[in-house]
């Protein structure tokens, strides 16, 4: 009996239409924009896992890859489908956003960020600081 290798955060390889997917969720997510195009919602979706070069001063740094690539409303949709975010994406998501500035990076999946809270403004404290 040979045992395959447990993944990292316990994610399970999935094939769809002959394509290999990290994860059920993204695999999930790929049968959803599939329904998406058939209904005209997006359109020009791409095979899964579409690399984008990052190039510094004419030499290839990188290379990017992302989930899924396709239009939604005349924008180019670059999608990560995370189940969880870690800072090496979040990285590859600023290196693609430096080098494609015409791409709309999109992150979907329990993982994606959060919309953040708007910052107090800043000021002095109220209450009981030191100098109250």
């Amino acid at each position: 009996m040979t045992l395959r290798p447990r993944s990292k955060y316990n994610a399970r390889k999935t094939v769809i239409d002959g394509v290999t997917f990290d994860s059920v969720g993204e695999a999930n997510r790929w049968r959803q924009l599939k329904l998406l195009q058939r209904a005209g919602v997006i359109k020009g979706l791409g095979e899964p896992h579409p690399s984008f070069p990052i190039v510094l001063n004419g030499t290839t740094v990188c290379t990017v890859e992302m989930d899924f690539a396709y239009s939604e409303n005349g924008l180019a949709i670059c999608e990560d489908w995370k189940g969880r975010d870690l800072p090496m994406s979040r990285l590859k998501r600023k290196l693609l956003a430096a080098a494609y500035p015409h791409l709309t990076i999109r992150v979907t999946g329990p993982g994606a960020p959060k919309p953040r809270k708007p910052r107090k403004a800043a000021g002095k404290a109220k209450g009981g600081g030191r100098n109250a």
